[in-house]
């Protein structure tokens, strides 16, 4: 048996109103493809879509489009490494912000009560102790 394509994950409602509300789906259906969907999608597809092989429709032409681009220079290939460079540099520096923040917040609030002593630190003054209460050496 083949393997998943990789095709994986829930589809958004289309943000273009003019299209229909199983755009995601209708054109991603095939063999050895997997996918999520919201509840409303699935009503959506029950309701007025057809299950048909579709992912195939229209390659001849999307062949000759990347043949079309390749012939005014453009690098399919590297401009797909740019984007996903790009796209995991952005995803890491919300992720860092995200933790930074948290930390912060937990930083800001994080207090040992007076006569307790925390797990593996001295008086809440040690190595697992917030840098905002640590002793100084």
């Amino acid at each position: 048996m083949p393997a998943p394509s990789g095709r994986c994950g829930p589809r958004p409602r289309p943000k273009n109103p003019a299209y229909p509300d199983t755009v995601y789906v209708d054109s991603l259906i095939g063999p050895d493809t997997i996918t999520t969907l919201p509840e409303p999608t699935i009503a959506a597809f029950e309701d007025h879509s057809t299950l048909a092989t579709t992912i195939t429709r229209g390659a001849q032409d999307a062949q000759a489009t990347l043949e079309r681009l390749a012939a005014v220079g453009i690098a399919l290939r590297q401009t797909a490494d740019v984007l996903e460079a790009e796209g995991v540099a952005a995803f890491a520096n919300s992720y860092d912000e995200l933790l930074a923040l948290l930390q912060a917040r937990a930083d800001s609030s994080w207090q040992v009560p007076e006569g307790t002593r925390q797990p593996g630190a001295r008086s809440g003054t040690g190595r697992d102790a917030p840098a905002s209460v640590r002793t100084r050496s």
